[in-house]
């Protein structure tokens, strides 16, 4: 997907609230904290009404730019549109460039795809009586303790639907 398709796609998003950006921060041109510039993926959750506004925020054809807090210290992030590889908005809707993915979370060629969330209703696992996971066991979560989801096996896209 161009750039200016994936600038209209965030901007929309964040029409409806917050977007989780999906990047692999080892990508030409992203500026990040440099305890993250080395790992295979990073997660920035950007929207325009944060309790702390991000005041810098821009969108534009080449990418997002603005200052976001890391450990409660601002930094002024820099992501081009080439180190994105998925965005998903408060309704967790996703939308990914399977391309653009990291070889370690399964990247793969092939064209953007989107999953809407399950609709409501729909029947879900049951959970585990009373039984918690070893640590290294537990699900993921990203540096601010917010659980993620892992990711899939290579090739895996039966969740998801291809976007024309």
């Amino acid at each position: 997907m161009p750039s200016p398709e994936k600038k209209e796609l965030m901007d929309a998003l964040l029409e409806r609230g917050s977007v989780y950006v999906h990047l692999d921060p080892r990508r030409p041109g992203v500026r990040v904290p440099e305890q993250f510039e080395a790992d295979p993926q990073l997660v920035l959750q950007i929207g325009y009404d944060f309790p702390n506004p991000i005041p810098d925020l821009e969108i534009d054809d080449d990418g997002i730019s603005c200052t976001l807090s890391f450990s409660r210290s601002p930094f002024h992030c820099v992501v081009p549109w080439s180190a994105v590889y998925a965005l998903i908005d408060c309704n967790k809707s996703i939308t990914a460039w399977p391309v653009l993915a990291p070889p370690e979370l399964g990247g793969t060629s092939g064209p953007a795809v989107r999953r809407e969330p399950k609709e409501r209703g729909a029947r879900k696992p049951a959970p585990s009586a009373g039984r918690t996971l070893p640590r290294d066991r537990a699900a993921p979560s990203d540096r601010t303790g917010k659980p993620v989801q892992p990711p899939r096996p290579a090739g895996d896209r039966s969740h998801l639907r291809v976007v024309k």
